[in-house]
């Protein structure tokens, strides 16, 4: 029905509202993320533009419990991708969040800056 409306505002709010119902207990379940995922895909929204919606809800949060999160959700892969894309994505996280660390100042934003580059170093001896 959103996409009957052909407002791409409108897919927005609806994908931000989506991360605020997944965020509320402070934790980013892996199931909740692919429903969010999917949604986004049926929605034919901007994948760049999700994952910017995605890590700004995430580091409102703060520091995820390691336990409800995949490490492919938290790094937005898709693990249909080729080793070779996905290699490539962890190059662009690490730009990212490499940047981001140097930039804030001390606290739970800059210790989740640093989850997500150990976590980047992770999927990196996983995906080889």
């Amino acid at each position: 029905e959103l996409n009957e409306l052909d407002e791409i505002k409108i897919k927005y709010d609806a994908i931000n509202l989506c991360f605020e119902v997944m965020a509320a207990d402070g934790k980013a379940d892996p199931e909740e993320m692919n429903i969010i995922k999917e949604i986004s895909k049926g929605l034919d929204l901007d994948s760049s533009e999700i994952q910017r919606i995605r890590d700004k809800k995430l580091l409102a949060i703060g520091a995820l419990d390691q336990a409800t999160s995949s490490l492919e959700d938290m790094l937005g892969i898709d693990q249909t991708w080729d080793n070779n894309k996905i290699k490539s994505h962890l190059t662009n996280e690490f730009k990212k969040w490499n940047n981001r660390i140097n930039a804030l100042p001390e606290g739970k934003d800059r210790k989740f800056a640093q989850l997500m580059l150990d976590n980047i170093a992770k999927a990196r001896k996983k995906y080889g």
